[in-house]
């Protein structure tokens, strides 16, 4: 990661290491994984929905929700944009994935998981967002839809047939 971009924060010189690429490419910065440093694949999000994000993550977090902090640049920005590409710099939030991909998924204590997600989750939709920028919409057709945001799930390629026709039947269901 070009120091560059880490002095925006403060962090030239910091371990800055490549911890996953999904929607974005995250970085873990700093010795003891203090920051979570990501950059915005182009063309996702614009500057002001990301802003309009990490604005809200504030409120969740004042809300009490355990939530990473958004980090502002040494000029108070929330969003660096550097050389076409956009960075937004949140707090470390320490955790264990609750699975992987491709693996199934073994928890000790479903039910007290799954039953702790769905309080939190209904918190955290109790948070009004103090953003009105426009955002994803993430209704019945956005999610299972014939073009769901984040893609044709029950056509993933690493599905096996039965997994893929479950997922079909979930989708005809919902």
């Amino acid at each position: 990661m070009d120091d560059q971009i880490l002095s925006a924060w403060g962090l030239a010189g910091e371990p800055c290491v490549l911890h996953a690429t999904r929607e974005n490419q995250v970085y873990r910065v700093g010795k003891l994984a203090r920051f979570a440093l990501r950059h915005h694949r182009q063309g996702l999000r614009t500057q002001s929905q990301i802003e309009a994000e990490l604005t809200w993550m504030i409120s969740l977090a004042e809300a009490g929700l355990p939530v990473p902090a958004p980090v502002r640049t040494r000029t108070e920005a929330l969003v660096l944009e550097h050389e076409g590409h956009l960075y937004s710099l949140i707090t470390w939030v320490p955790g264990q994935p609750l699975g992987h991909r491709q693996d199934p998924l073994t928890l000790p204590k479903p039910l007290q998981t799954f039953l702790a997600l769905g309080q939190l989750i209904r918190r955290l939709h109790a948070v009004p967002n103090p953003t009105h920028v426009d955002r994803p919409d993430w209704t019945m057709d956005g999610l299972l839809g014939d073009q769901p945001l984040w893609g044709r799930f029950w056509e993933h390629p690493h599905l096996t047939e039965r997994q893929s026709a479950l997922f079909s039947e979930f989708r005809d269901l919902a």
